[in-house]
């Protein structure tokens, strides 16, 4: 059987890693969608980004919420009855953040990652680009596969670039048709800004592709959360320790903040 490896788009990997995908080719980066009117048949008005994700369901998202609505929830779409054709649909990546606030004021993120082989032979690594002012938080990192395994991560430079090749060499190669999960950690030492009293974590978003990003923040043990922006989809308390989950769609090369602040506990 002949093996091949996984060749994955240089994405601006101090936001996110995204290993859903085989031998990919980065793409031109896509036009901002523009946020339209969307008349829902309950006779509510929303107004932001719509996107097909299947056959007859859609995700909008304004500002602070997000709705998935079946085609016969829509009345119509910028004042055209019904819903437009959506051609040449990019595809929609799922994406999992697990963002640690620690109380030495590094920011511990984790990614829940899938690689899908859609060849005929097996896959032994994966490989992106990453630029020079990732590499701090590449040397960080750490992968996984899913039975527990942990994995080499490989740093070299790019001939005739100024980009650095990441690769992951599995431990299990990928079977043709088979999909292997894992996760990687990462730790940004500058995400979290801490002033008079307060910390705030910030997150914008400028991935390459489109995602449904879910992302789950952690705040130190016994902080006290101030301020959430937007309003987030949940927020809980776990083992001392205040939880915020946000559920949003992310156009590619779009932006938007998600914003945590919040008080360290005092010793």
């Amino acid at each position: 059987m002949k093996t091949k490896n996984a060749m994955l788009p240089a994405l601006t990997l101090a936001l996110v890693l995204n290993l859903a995908g085989t031998t990919l080719i980065a793409a031109a980066p896509a036009a901002e969608p523009e946020p339209q009117e969307i008349e829902l048949r309950d006779g509510k008005t929303l107004h932001g980004v719509i996107r097909q994700i299947r056959s007859s369901l859609y995700l909008v998202q304004t500002d602070q919420e997000l709705y998935e609505l079946s085609a016969e929830e829509i009345a119509s779409v910028g004042g055209q009855p019904g819903v437009p054709p959506q051609e040449n649909v990019t595809p929609l990546f799922p994406t999992m953040h697990r963002v640690v606030l620690r109380t030495d004021g590094v920011e511990e993120l984790w990614t829940a990652e899938e690689i899908t082989n859609e060849h005929d032979q097996i896959l032994t690594y994966a490989m992106f680009g990453a630029k020079e002012r990732e590499l701090p938080s590449m040397r960080t990192m750490q992968a996984f596969d899913q039975f527990g395994n942990s994995l080499n991560v490989r740093i070299e430079p790019r001939a005739g670039t100024d980009l650095y090749n990441v690769f992951i060499d599995f431990v299990v190669p990928i079977l043709p048709g088979e999909t292997m999960r894992g996760s990687l950690r990462m730790e940004y030492p500058g995400d979290i800004v801490c002033k008079d009293g307060k910390c705030v974590n910030s997150f914008w978003g400028d991935f390459p592709e489109d995602r449904l990003l879910t992302r789950r923040v952690e705040l130190p043990v016994g902080a006290k959360l101030l301020k959430v922006e937007p309003e987030p989809n949940l927020t809980y308390e776990h083992l001392g320790q205040t939880v915020v989950v946000w559920r949003r769609y992310y156009p590619a090369r779009t932006g938007f903040p998600l914003v945590v602040e919040y008080e360290p506990a005092r010793d």
